[in-house]
């Protein structure tokens, strides 16, 4: 299974290509994999779906791409509509709900996007006391933290 922990590891940065190390292939000496400007600007964020199978990459432009580690040529979905034109990086965007979902912060704004991970589809925006900078899926909660706040939210689908 792709993502499999301890097995594959990607890796990118100002370069904007993501590099993906299977550690399974090549008789344990690890395969490589590149995808070549796989956004447009700097990646600040890479994130494995919670089964393996899916990639997201985001960073200092208003654009979210997730790939499907069995086919890496081209994103199986580019998640836009998140930031305003002012905004110009995504923050931590995370997995939810088995992978199924993506949620989204953005640099100012308070606002979190929740996005079906593979269609691309928007599910639904709303509006935090803070500007999230962090988040982390907790099973049926998210918490969302900055600017020295927490936030325990319960997404609905």
């Amino acid at each position: 299974e792709a993502g499999e922990p301890g097995r594959v590891f990607a890796s990118a940065g100002n370069d904007r290509d993501i590099h993906l190390s299977d550690l399974r292939a090549s008789g344990g000496g690890g395969a490589m994999q590149t995808v070549t400007d796989a956004l447009a600007s700097a990646i600040n964020v890479l994130e494995f779906s919670p089964d393996g199978t899916l990639l997201l990459a985001a960073g200092f432009e208003d654009v979210i791409h997730v790939y499907d580690l069995r086919h890496m040529a081209a994103p199986l979905a580019s998640l836009r509509g998140h930031v305003n034109g002012r905004s110009k990086a995504i923050y931590h965007p995370v997995f939810l709900s088995g992978g199924q979902r993506i949620v989204s912060g953005g640099e100012r704004t308070n606002m979190l996007t929740l996005f079906h991970s593979t269609s691309g589809d928007l599910v639904s925006r709303g509006a935090i006391d803070f500007n999230p900078t962090a988040m982390v899926d907790c099973g049926k909660f998210l918490l969302a933290a900055g600017q020295g706040e927490l936030c325990l939210l319960k997404p609905s689908f």
